[in-house]
């Protein structure tokens, strides 16, 4: 089989691991992360403790027996990316090649990762209303919804679509520095606003996750709410394809989530798009 220099491979790997950084997955910075060893995880679900006024000496500590404690599942499965090598001298010569096939590479797993972490709250979540456009109004009722089921952590985190997005910059006080930090106005996109970490993803646009090219589902989550299990990290590596008679790089990850807590996650339906 032909031959790859291998400092053009390390220096794949090291460009791969960049643009991972650069182009990472979206949603990850704000779910709560375990390692995991096996093909599954639980996540214990952590509610409300039962509180006993006076309890005698002696006596048991009374339980609620309509919460029981619950566990949310989560499946290892394993995702790969890779590309066809089909200029070896290229690839081994020069670097941008190799930058555009670890950008791809990096670019697909983010994006299954954030898929993955979707599929979760879409699975198990609590509608917060009817559909509604997107306004001021529609942000301050999901978030008197988040105080109603006591959200423990003031980290919460709204993933909308692009078009709901463009609803975003149409509110006036989004350029205000009273609603959100930074300055949207100058770089172009505003990442927090009235309280909330800002994501926007193009993968809710799909007919996966909206109900009409009008009405899209977008998902407001507690940090601690959604749980993402890593049996593998992402990795990568350049490796022979005999099958094929050529080179691929070649980048997995074995992963799997689950909605920790259905009431912290609220499925935000915006009409009028």
């Amino acid at each position: 089989m032909p031959n790859i220099d291998s400092a053009a491979v390390i220096q794949y790997q090291s460009q791969f691991e960049t643009a991972l950084q650069q182009k990472g997955s979206k949603l990850r910075p704000f779910v709560y992360e375990e390692s995991v060893q096996g093909e599954s995880t639980r996540f214990g679900s952590v509610g409300e403790s039962n509180v006993q006024e006076d309890r005698p000496l002696g006596q048991a500590i009374e339980f609620d027996s309509d919460n029981p404690i619950e566990n949310s599942l989560a499946e290892m499965k394993g995702y790969e990316a890779a590309r066809l090598i089909n200029k070896l001298q290229e690839f081994e010569l020069k670097a941008p090649i190799r930058q555009k096939f670890a950008d791809a590479n990096a670019m697909a797993l983010a994006r299954s990762m954030d898929k993955v972490l979707l599929n979760a709250m879409k699975a198990s979540n609590t509608s917060a209303g009817a559909a509604a456009p997107f306004d001021m109004a529609l942000l301050s009722t999901v978030s008197e919804l988040t105080e109603t089921y006591d959200w423990e952590t003031d980290e919460r985190t709204l993933v909308i679509t692009p078009r709901v997005y463009n609803k975003l910059m149409q509110i006036n006080q989004y350029g205000s520095a009273d609603f959100n930090k930074g300055a949207p106005l100058v770089n172009g996109r505003a990442t927090s606003f009235m309280g909330w970490n800002i994501v926007v993803s193009s993968l809710l646009q799909s007919k996966d996750y909206w109900n009409t090219s009008v009405i899209h589902n977008c998902y407001a989550f507690a940090n601690h709410a959604v749980g993402l299990g890593v049996s593998q990290d992402i990795q990568s590596d350049v490796e022979w394809r005999s099958d094929l008679r050529a080179w691929q790089a070649i980048a997995d990850m074995k992963i799997g989530a689950a909605t920790i807590l259905p009431k912290g996650v609220l499925k935000v339906t915006v009409n009028g798009l």
